[in-house]
């Protein structure tokens, strides 16, 4: 619960200067005086069971064996940095296992565009250059546990706080404990590709340009670093979290269609409006001009 609180602490990063929220003092006095989280062992995590009713979510999907494509945007960025967890989240493109790649071989994969049409990511698989998700989540039915809240989020959690100067800790040691207790996450539950994402992996990993916290040299860069750590370990883990950081932060950035930007809210759904009209009436008028997707939640203010 305390690391959750942190979470929702730092959700809040742009509410700093609210005295009734009082976000730094709250965020420093939980670290300081709480239990959180000290290892991957504590993680909040649903694991699942070989067994009709507790089987992962997505075995037996057909969808995710057919035609569920790996975004390039998610692809480009792991590549670019030698992240071996691409491995472990994408499969080969075709021309790649015919072409005897290994696995560990990042050009072995591709991504699909996320945005447009269709008919681009189908006439790209067609041509064998484009990854569907690594079979192992939709043939194991137990598969990684899905994890809400864990250990490596919260280091990355206390980087960030830490940079913001809201604890007085290092935000290096907790950035590289993230992406350690990341690849330490993978190397337990992806037993095929236990060898690239050891101790050493994730040692050599932070040596990379891209990745290495020393070549931030702003508060802003480091940031950004941190949140880039914080969306790559989080691929079929992460829930909306990502989104909602892009839209507190600006990290990372994705691509936006050319119907305008991505939505910032939820609407009220109709139910609300045929139970509830007057209240619902109400908050949206109090809130905002409209009930529409795009409208600014006062925590992003």
């Amino acid at each position: 619960i305390n690391s959750f609180r942190l979470k929702v602490l730092i959700t809040l990063s742009n509410k700093t200067d609210d005295s009734d929220l009082n976000i730094e003092n709250r965020f420093a006095t939980i670290y300081g005086q709480e239990p959180v989280f000290e290892s991957i062992a504590e993680n909040g995590q649903l694991s699942f069971f070989d067994q009709i009713g507790s089987r992962y979510g997505e075995y037996n999907d057909s969808d995710y064996g057919s035609s569920m494509y790996m975004d390039s945007t998610f692809v480009h960025r792991l590549q670019k940095r030698e992240d071996p967890r691409l491995a472990i989240y994408a499969d080969q493109t075709k021309n790649a296992k015919e072409d005897g790649r290994p696995v560990d071989d990042f050009s072995s994969y591709g991504g699909g565009r996320p945005i447009g049409q269709y008919s681009y990511n189908d006439n790209k698989a067609a041509a064998g250059l484009i990854s569907k998700v690594d079979p192992r989540y939709y043939t194991d039915p137990t598969n990684e546990p899905h994890v809400l809240l864990g250990y490596s989020e919260l280091q990355f959690i206390l980087a960030e706080a830490s940079v913001r100067g809201w604890i007085e800790s290092d935000a290096q040691t907790h950035y590289e404990k993230g992406i350690q207790a990341s690849f330490e996450f993978y190397s337990s539950y992806a037993e095929d590709y236990a060898e690239y994402v050891d101790g050493q992996a994730a040692e050599n990993y932070m040596q990379n340009d891209l990745v290495a916290f020393e070549e931030a040299t702003t508060d802003q860069q480091k940031i950004e670093r941190i949140l880039m750590q914080k969306y790559l370990r989080s691929f079929l883990q992460g829930g909306w979290t990502p989104y909602f950081e892009h839209l507190r932060t600006g990290y990372p950035s994705f691509m936006e269609p050319e119907t305008g930007p991505p939505p910032t809210r939820w609407m009220y759904p109709q139910s609300e409006y045929r139970n509830n009209n007057d209240h619902v009436s109400e908050a949206v008028s109090r809130q905002f001009s409209s009930d529409d997707i795009r409208a600014v939640s006062w925590w992003l203010k």
